[in-house]
């Protein structure tokens, strides 16, 4: 497989992305409290059919909850590190052109 090559423009761009990933998150997570909301109303509450509903529903949307959950942490963790790496790749390129800057300034 060839290997392809990201400018820091590109990666930028990617890393702007990722508030847009935790949005669409909390949307999911909105339309799960809806989905949680029906399950509790539908399944009922008080009889043997409600009981075995909430048995084998509930633990599913406990799960969901906790991968959604985990996979808000791991963007935002990605975000927050891709800032922080966008944010070195300026300083560095900063100081490279005040590097070639003075080197120029220096052979005249």
């Amino acid at each position: 497989m060839a290997e392809q090559i990201t400018t820091i423009d590109q990666l930028k761009q990617q890393f702007a992305q990722y508030p847009q990933i935790g949005t669409l998150i909390k949307q999911i997570g909105d339309y799960l409290d809806q989905i949680d909301k029906i399950n509790i109303e539908g399944g009922g509450k008080d009889d043997d059919i409600a009981k075995q509903y909430h048995e084998t529903i509930d633990p599913g949307m406990t799960h969901l909850r906790d991968l959604l959950a985990m996979l808000k942490t791991l963007v935002d963790q990605v975000g927050y590190t891709g800032s922080d790496v966008m944010g070195l790749f300026d300083r560095v390129e900063d100081e490279a052109k005040d590097l070639a800057n003075s080197w120029q300034s220096d052979a005249t």
